[in-house]
């Protein structure tokens, strides 16, 4: 390609046959009276690349300079324009002291406000635009960009107040108004009337393109302005004419230069292909005219912004298909929308046959893996920041998210604050509520501190600013691995529940299920599973993770869909089986819905379902909008609204029992106990004097117990349980100083593993008597243990004497002593 570059006098009329905008023969008859047939010798663009046209800006640019001497030069450009300029600038660093103002994040578009704009231009101008050659700018450059920056900023705000505009309003609007009153004469502003007049009367329908150079003023400082600019007849030139195009005036010593860049970058071919793109991708090769550009193979240069990937990605295979042999440059304004990335590469994959060369802005380390691409060449750009991505997007953004050790620190500091207030909430509960705190305190909370932290890490990771690799892959592994656990464990504990109703009911008078029976009820299977589950699935995620950056996606993409539809199905038959329990429990206390709904339950489902049905219907009514509107409705993005409806369900299982608790330190304790024993001795036959010897038959049957222990849990009371039994059997086999300090050591003493909330009286009398091995006090000291586990137990009761499960502990006992009864 000839150069255009090396020559102080680059841009000559002579390289070009039309005149200025004159054109007065027709585009080969399309339209006009007398408009030339303005082919270019190097065809679409010229022929030219991108860097190539980036190259022919510096010229331009020296050339201004040599003409004038005001500083700095301000780049401004939209778009396309924006990034050539950004590439000239990584080519020639001795513009670098000039600035580039892209409408994307320029202060004209905002309320100028210096404190917050100063690091994002920094950061975007002078590192993520080419963080390659990022060492190469000293302090002093920037210290200049900067401080320049700082002094148009101040200029353009005293001027809009001049006029009398608000900060906030809207650069094009202002300058538009300030430009005409005071900066260009007549004469000039009549000129460029004149060329953008006879630029539209050859009826182009494409996009065209301007490079313009102007020394302007603003308030008392002269500035110099670089622009390129595309504009439309049909869409862009009256609004162009209204705002900002009075402040683009061609100089008429670059008229030449200006009209190259017209006619090599009107995309088009020859004149008969538009690729129109300000309407959305509707990108087309008119049939009359597909025989005459059917031997065209130079490049076709597509630009996306924030538009349709589908329609996109549907355009370029159009295209491709007009140009078998022509290479496609695929340029996407956001590769971040890793929507777009897959959509891309499936539908490239599916097009074989052409000569597809895909270049992405955004992305340099980003690949498509296609035997049809043979080659891929990456230019890098500030990219564009998002605060949210769907699920099926994380993985892809984390591969050119750079971890940095301020955004790693920020986030395990963040998520480690949620669950230390949560600790100290638990703490707080249970010392108001008289209890002393034990191990087993703390057990059923282990789970909804797991899932705040990789809760918040989650959220973290969908955050552009404090996105960070590691949280972005892992936290989604052990997130997905915690649904998937806890979901089997919830569908398992409801299982368990009605496996013992149907043991009891069908089996009770078979002494060999016992074992079944008290594995059934013992709660530590099921904690078992949940911890195989978890860390098996969770190693498997991460090696395939792992292995994904040396290998390809598949691998992990599978194991990620695998998890996700085995997560939902569970948590869709967790909350299904939950609402069919409150149903049933409805039927059994023939709809009492206070007691159901209200009074707690083992299985911590009641109202847990309730509080979850109308956050289901939210979550899948918002998911259907999202799907209509936004075009997607795959189970990717379901299984992100279910994720947060289980979370939910996580946060509520775990935390019922802390506003249990609550609410029992608020209400009177031993008013409620009165009455709700009072309830049970009208209804059950059973008063007040004869409820210890309840307690007692019950902690003698191996399925009553089971229930009652399984209730203790709930009420973070079981070691009262255990006490008891223990009590009982040393009564049986006899007391003496060393059954009574192990008693002492298991129960009494502070810190002990299931220490018991016992009377400080008590406490003191217990040692005094192992103090002073008075062996006439001990029968008494073990009799008043008793009678405070007793206590304790009473204090229990008197909830779970209104459950469904007090109910089937009652029938128990009266089964086993009818049976012995018979047998007797």
């Amino acid at each position: 390609m000839p150069s255009m570059r090396g020559s102080t006098n680059a841009y000559q009329k002579s390289d070009f046959p039309c005149e200025s905008f004159s054109f007065t023969e027709s585009l080969d008859g399309m339209s006009g009276d007398n408009c030339q047939n303005p082919k270019s010798p190097y065809g679409l663009f010229g022929g030219l690349t991108v860097d190539d046209i980036a190259l022919d800006l510096i010229d331009f640019t020296k050339e201004v300079k040599l003409n004038q001497t005001t500083t700095p030069i301000i780049y401004y450009g939209r778009g396309f324009g924006s990034y050539v300029i950004n590439r000239a600038l990584f080519f020639n660093l001795t513009i670098a002291d000039s600035i580039i103002l892209d409408s994307a994040w320029s202060p004209f578009t905002n309320a100028l406000d210096w404190d917050v704009q100063r690091d994002r231009i920094a950061k975007n101008i002078l590192s993520n635009i080419f963080p390659e050659n990022n060492k190469e700018y000293s302090s002093a450059t920037t210290t200049s960009a900067l401080s320049s920056y700082k002094k148009i900023s101040a200029d353009i705000q005293n001027q809009r107040a001049i006029c009398g505009q608000r900060p906030s309003e809207g650069f094009d609007s202002a300058w538009g108004q300030v430009t005409a009153a005071s900066i260009f004469d007549d004469s000039l502003r009549h000129r460029f009337m004149q060329l953008l007049t006879e630029f539209e009367k050859c009826e182009y329908s494409g996009y065209g393109s301007a490079l313009s150079y102007v020394d302007a003023r603003i308030g008392d400082s002269k500035y110099s302005f670089v622009t390129f600019r595309r504009f439309t007849k049909t869409t862009e030139s009256t609004a162009l004419i209204n705002n900002v195009i009075l402040s683009e005036l061609i100089d008429p010593s670059t008229l030449a230069n200006a009209r190259r860049y017209q006619l090599d970058f009107s995309f088009r071919v020859s004149g008969y292909v538009n690729l129109l793109l300000s309407g959305g991708w509707s990108t087309y090769a008119p049939s009359p005219y597909k025989g005459r550009v059917a031997n065209y193979t130079g490049p076709i240069l597509i630009l996306n912004g924030d538009l349709d990937p589908q329609s996109s990605v549907q355009s370029a295979v159009n295209l491709s298909s007009y140009y078998p042999n022509s290479k496609l440059v695929i340029m996407p304004g956001r590769m971040d929308d890793c929507v777009f990335k897959s959509k891309l590469e499936s539908t490239l994959e599916s097009t074989c046959g052409s000569n597809l060369v895909s270049q992405f802005l955004n992305c340099p380390t980003c690949t498509l893996n296609t035997s049809c691409v043979n080659e891929t060449s990456y230019v890098t750009f500030h990219p564009t920041q998002t605060s949210r991505l769907f699920f099926n997007s994380y993985i892809w953004k984390s591969r050119y998210i750079a971890p940095t050790v301020n955004n790693i620190v920020f986030s395990i500091i963040f998520s480690l604050c949620i669950p230390l207030v949560v600790i100290l909430f638990v703490l707080l509960i249970v010392y108001k509520n008289n209890k002393r705190v034990t191990s087993r305190s703390f057990a059923p909370h282990v789970g909804l501190i797991f899932v705040f932290v990789f809760r918040v890490m989650l959220v973290l990771s969908r955050s552009s600013q404090y996105a960070s690799l590691p949280l972005v892959g892992i936290g989604i592994i052990i997130q997905e691995c915690l649904l998937i656990s806890a979901a089997f464990v919830m569908v398992s504990q409801i299982v368990r529940f009605y496996a013992l109703t149907f043991i009891y009911k069908k089996m009770a008078h078979k002494q060999s299920i016992s074992k079944l029976v008290n594995l059934l009820v013992n709660g530590k299977i099921l904690i078992v599973l949940f911890l195989v589950i978890f860390f098996v699935w969770l190693c498997f995620g991460i090696i395939t993770y792992v292995t994904s950056f040396y290998t390809s996606y598949v691998v992990f993409t599978a194991y990620l869909t695998t998890t996700i539809v085995v997560a939902v199905i569970l948590a869709v038959t967790a909350i299904v089986l939950g609402i069919i329990n409150i149903v049933v429990q409805l039927v059994i206390t023939k709809f009492d819905f206070k007691s159901v709904l209200f009074q707690g339950d083992p299985l911590h489902f009641r109202i847990d379902s309730v509080v979850l049905i109308p956050t289901i219907a939210a979550g899948i009514v918002g998911n259907v909008i999202n799907s209509i509107t936004v075009g997607n409705a795959s189970l990717l993005i379901f299984s992100d609204v279910m994720l947060e409806i289980f979370l939910l369900l996580l946060m509520l299982y775990y935390g019922s029992p802390v506003i249990f608790c609550l609410l029992d330190t608020i209400n009177n304790m031993n008013a409620v106990r009165v009455v709700f024993v009072d309830q049970t001795a009208r209804s059950d036959n059973i008063d007040l004097n004869n409820m210890v010897d309840v307690i007692e038959r019950m902690m003698k049957n191996d399925v009553a117990r089971g229930l009652v222990e399984n209730y203790c849990v709930h009420e973070f009371s079981l070691e009262n349980v255990i006490a008891f039994l223990e009590v009982e059997q040393v009564k049986a086999d006899g007391i003496n100083f060393d059954t009574l300090k192990q008693l002492h050591n298991k129960y009494v003493v502070d810190g002990a593993q299931n220490q018991l909330n016992l009377p400080s009286k008590l406490v003191q009398n217990y040692k005094r008597v192992l103090t002073e091995e008075s062996r006439a006090e001990i029968n008494d000291i073990i009799e008043s243990l008793r009678n405070a586990i007793i206590a304790n137990l009473l204090d229990t009761f008197s909830r779970f004497i209104i459950t469904a499960d007090y109910e089937k502990a009652v029938a128990a006992v009266k089964s086993i002593e009818k049976m012995r009864s018979v047998l007797n």
